[in-house]
Order: C-alpha cells, then sequence, then structure tokens
C-alpha cells in the first residue's frame, strides 16, 4: 500500500507531531508499505527529496513564514502528484496550504481520477501496529479507487 503524511515540519524539526509521524512511517515501511512524506523545506539546507530508512521524504520550498505556519506556492501542484499515486493519506492540520489538497482529495473521492479502483482504509492497532483493512477483495466494499484520508 502507498502511504501518504502530510505535515508542516518534519526531521530534523523535533516536536511531539515530528516524532509521532515518524513512528507510524517507520512501522508502515517495517509493515512493508511505501511510505512517502510531504512537507516543508523549512530550512534550505535540507534536501527537496531524500530516503532515510525506505521512507520517501519530499519537501516543497518555502516562500515566506506567517509565525510557525509556512507559505509554499508549490505545494499544491506537489500535492497533487503525490495524491495521484497514493492509496492513503495521513493529514496533520493546521497547514496554510491543505486547502489546495482537500480540492484534489474532493475530486478523487468523486471517482475524478482516471486509476479508479477499491479504496483502503488505514487504522491504527494496538500492538500490532498500523493494519490495512477494506478496498478490494476486503470487508470495507468497493466505491471505486480513492485515497483514504486520515487527519489529526
Amino acid at each position: 500500500m502507498k502511504i501518504l503524511i502530510v505535515l508542516t515540519y518534519y526531521r530534523p524539526h523535533t516536536s511531539g507531531l515530528t516524532i509521532y509521524a515518524e513512528r507510524l512511517a517507520n512501522a508502515f515501511c517495517e509493515a512493508g508499505h511505501q511510505v512517502t512524506i510531504l512537507t516543508s523545506q523549512y530550512e534550505k539546507s535540507l534536501p527537496r527529496n531524500e530516503t532515510i530508512n525506505g521512507i520517501r521524504i519530499v519537501r516543497v520550498p518555502v516562500l515566506f513564514r506567517l509565525s510557525k505556519g509556512v507559505i509554499m506556492p508549490q505545494f499544491g501542484y506537489m500535492a497533487s502528484k503525490l495524491v495521484a499515486e497514493t492509496d492513503v493519506i495521513q493529514l496533520h492540520l493546521p497547514q496554510f496550504d491543505a486547502a489546495g489538497l482537500g480540492g484534489e482529495l474532493d475530486h478523487h473521492q468523486r471517482g475524478g481520477h482516471p486509476a479508479a479502483r477499491g479504496a483502503r482504509h488505514l487504522r491504527e492497532g494496538g500492538a500490532d501496529g498500523p493494519r490495512a483493512t477494506g478496498g478490494a477483495g476486503g470487508r470495507g466494499g468497493q466505491r471505486g479507487r480513492q485515497p483514504a484520508l486520515y487527519g489529526t
């Protein structure tokens, strides 16, 4: 399963959310899923694209900041590109640029994506870790391929 985790700040920035997202990403990757993190390039010295422990990290350049918030004009384009290849999206808000991602998700949920097949859903499991349910052949039924959206 291809999982996209979206949040404003990711490693090396340290906060409760970045630690949580990193742990989830590692657990998903260890379970055999393909994980991509979409985040901000909040420091120009950070690479735009890198892979750490099998997790693909895509950082979008920041045009300017509003307090802790960041404005990333290229975010919508990058989000659209990544959503098109994703089965599950985990979105952490608030994020100014998330409005653009919402429109892309709405388009997918109405079946507008050409790769329409079975949806997959993700829930966090206890000691067993994250588990996928539903989707083609699963108990969740089929409504056309659309990314499942989970956020905090």
